[in-house]
């Protein structure tokens, strides 16, 4: 995801080079500009970044634990997802529906 962000940011250099500071006057997919999707995927990748390491942190926590309540515990949070919310959900739909990997 990290190296889809720097192409991404790429693409947004090469048409601010290209078009100017406005960027390409055409959007690139449906509707949103190049900044739009650089700025929804970082929103993203941030967001998946900090839950990937609470879920690595959880997944070491668990291989070491000795009591039998602990595993349920390690579940819920695990499930729970607390740095994924509700409008990094919407912001990753917009985008599949943006790019059209998912239809109307």
């Amino acid at each position: 995801m990290e190296h889809l962000m720097a192409i991404q940011q790429g693409v947004q250099h090469l048409e601010e080079f290209q078009f100017g500071p406005e960027g390409r006057t055409l959007p690139l997919c449906q509707s949103w500009r190049t900044k739009e999707f650089e700025e929804s995927s970082r929103v993203l990748l941030a967001a998946f970044s900090q839950e990937l390491k609470l879920k690595q942190m959880i997944l070491q926590e668990l291989a070491h634990t000795t009591v039998s309540d602990l595993p349920m515990i390690y579940l819920s949070c695990w499930l729970h997802q607390p740095f994924i919310p509700a409008q990094t959900r919407l912001t990753l739909e917009a985008l599949l529906l943006e790019t059209g990997h998912r239809p109307l």
